[in-house]
Protein backbone atom coordinates (compact mmCIF):
# COMPACT_ATOMS: atom_id res chain seq x y z
CA UNK A 1 0.00 0.00 0.00
CA UNK A 2 1.56 3.55 -1.34
CA UNK A 3 0.64 6.40 0.86
CA UNK A 4 -0.93 9.02 -1.04
CA UNK A 5 0.33 12.46 -0.40
CA UNK A 6 -2.30 15.71 0.39
CA UNK A 7 -2.40 18.37 -2.20
CA UNK A 8 -3.61 20.81 -0.17
CA UNK A 9 -1.71 23.70 1.47
CA UNK A 10 -4.44 24.77 3.58
CA UNK A 11 -5.54 23.34 6.86
CA UNK A 12 -9.43 21.48 6.44
CA UNK A 13 -11.99 22.79 9.07
CA UNK A 14 -14.92 20.30 9.71
CA UNK A 15 -18.25 21.69 10.92
CA UNK A 16 -20.49 18.98 12.09
CA UNK A 17 -23.58 20.99 11.60
CA UNK A 18 -22.47 23.08 8.69
CA UNK A 19 -25.00 23.10 5.50
CA UNK A 20 -24.27 23.93 1.84
CA UNK A 21 -26.60 25.97 -0.50
CA UNK A 22 -25.72 25.37 -4.37
CA UNK A 23 -27.31 27.55 -6.94
CA UNK A 24 -25.31 26.26 -10.77
CA UNK A 25 -24.44 29.26 -12.60
CA UNK A 26 -26.79 30.45 -15.81
CA UNK A 27 -27.80 32.95 -17.35
CA UNK A 28 -31.31 33.20 -15.88
CA UNK A 29 -29.56 32.67 -12.57
CA UNK A 30 -31.54 35.30 -11.17
CA UNK A 31 -34.75 33.10 -11.52
CA UNK A 32 -33.10 30.46 -9.65
CA UNK A 33 -33.41 29.26 -5.94
CA UNK A 34 -30.35 27.95 -3.75
CA UNK A 35 -30.78 23.85 -3.34
CA UNK A 36 -31.88 22.30 -0.41
CA UNK A 37 -29.13 21.93 1.99
CA UNK A 38 -26.63 19.71 1.83
CA UNK A 39 -24.00 18.45 4.30
CA UNK A 40 -20.77 20.03 4.55
CA UNK A 41 -17.67 17.92 4.15
CA UNK A 42 -15.15 20.63 5.03
CA UNK A 43 -13.85 23.99 4.44
CA UNK A 44 -10.73 25.51 3.83
CA UNK A 45 -9.79 29.36 2.79
CA UNK A 46 -9.53 28.25 -0.85
CA UNK A 47 -12.07 25.72 -1.23
CA UNK A 48 -15.02 23.86 0.34
CA UNK A 49 -16.23 19.68 -0.12
CA UNK A 50 -19.58 19.16 0.48
CA UNK A 51 -21.67 16.04 -0.05
CA UNK A 52 -24.86 16.46 -2.64
CA UNK A 53 -27.43 14.18 -4.18
CA UNK A 54 -27.43 15.87 -7.00
CA UNK A 55 -24.83 15.20 -10.50
CA UNK A 56 -22.95 18.58 -10.74
CA UNK A 57 -19.78 17.94 -13.02
CA UNK A 58 -16.67 19.44 -12.96
CA UNK A 59 -15.55 22.45 -14.52
CA UNK A 60 -19.07 23.82 -13.09
CA UNK A 61 -19.20 27.36 -11.60
CA UNK A 62 -21.54 27.59 -8.38
CA UNK A 63 -22.46 30.02 -6.17
CA UNK A 64 -22.67 28.82 -2.30
CA UNK A 65 -24.10 29.82 0.30
CA UNK A 66 -22.18 27.67 3.67
CA UNK A 67 -24.10 28.16 6.84
CA UNK A 68 -22.67 27.32 9.85
CA UNK A 69 -25.24 27.93 12.89
CA UNK A 70 -24.52 30.53 15.40
CA UNK A 71 -22.45 31.72 12.49
CA UNK A 72 -23.52 34.73 9.77
CA UNK A 73 -23.57 32.81 6.30
CA UNK A 74 -21.30 33.21 3.52
CA UNK A 75 -21.83 33.16 0.03
CA UNK A 76 -19.40 32.41 -2.63
CA UNK A 77 -18.88 31.96 -5.92
CA UNK A 78 -16.88 28.76 -6.80
CA UNK A 79 -15.90 26.01 -10.04
CA UNK A 80 -16.31 22.80 -9.45
CA UNK A 81 -12.82 20.71 -9.59
CA UNK A 82 -13.41 17.01 -8.62
CA UNK A 83 -16.60 14.81 -8.28
CA UNK A 84 -16.33 11.45 -6.27
CA UNK A 85 -19.63 9.00 -6.68
CA UNK A 86 -19.85 7.74 -3.20
CA UNK A 87 -23.16 5.47 -4.05
CA UNK A 88 -26.10 5.84 -6.19
CA UNK A 89 -27.07 9.58 -5.96
CA UNK A 90 -24.73 10.52 -3.21
CA UNK A 91 -21.68 12.37 -4.31
CA UNK A 92 -19.30 14.13 -2.94
CA UNK A 93 -18.26 17.35 -4.79
CA UNK A 94 -14.94 19.81 -4.21
CA UNK A 95 -15.26 23.39 -5.22
CA UNK A 96 -12.27 25.83 -5.25
CA UNK A 97 -13.63 29.41 -4.60
CA UNK A 98 -13.06 32.01 -7.44
CA UNK A 99 -10.28 34.66 -6.41
CA UNK A 100 -11.39 37.25 -4.41
CA UNK A 101 -11.35 41.03 -5.16
CA UNK A 102 -13.46 43.95 -6.77
CA UNK A 103 -13.40 42.79 -10.47
CA UNK A 104 -17.03 41.42 -12.19
CA UNK A 105 -17.61 37.83 -11.14
CA UNK A 106 -14.98 37.53 -8.08
CA UNK A 107 -15.66 36.70 -4.74
CA UNK A 108 -16.26 39.77 -2.72
CA UNK A 109 -13.93 40.47 -0.01
CA UNK A 110 -16.68 40.62 2.50
CA UNK A 111 -16.94 36.77 2.00
CA UNK A 112 -13.30 36.55 2.34
CA UNK A 113 -13.05 38.67 5.59
CA UNK A 114 -16.18 36.10 6.89
CA UNK A 115 -13.91 33.41 6.00
CA UNK A 116 -10.78 34.36 7.86
CA UNK A 117 -13.08 34.99 10.79
CA UNK A 118 -15.10 31.54 10.84
CA UNK A 119 -11.12 29.79 10.28
CA UNK A 120 -9.34 31.84 12.67
CA UNK A 121 -12.08 31.17 15.73
CA UNK A 122 -11.69 27.79 14.57
CA UNK A 123 -8.00 27.34 14.94
CA UNK A 124 -7.50 28.49 17.91
CA UNK A 125 -9.88 26.93 21.60
CA UNK A 126 -11.39 29.86 22.58
CA UNK A 127 -9.84 30.01 25.46
CA UNK A 128 -6.11 30.53 23.92
CA UNK A 129 -7.39 33.67 22.28
CA UNK A 130 -8.33 35.58 25.72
Amino acid sequence: MTEEKDRRYSRRFHFDEGKVYCQENSTFRIFKQFSDPFDLNDLTKSGISFRTNKKISAGDKVHLKIDIPGRQNIQVIGRVVWVSDQDRNDYLVGVQFLPFGTMKGYNTFSAREKLNRLIGETQYPREELQ
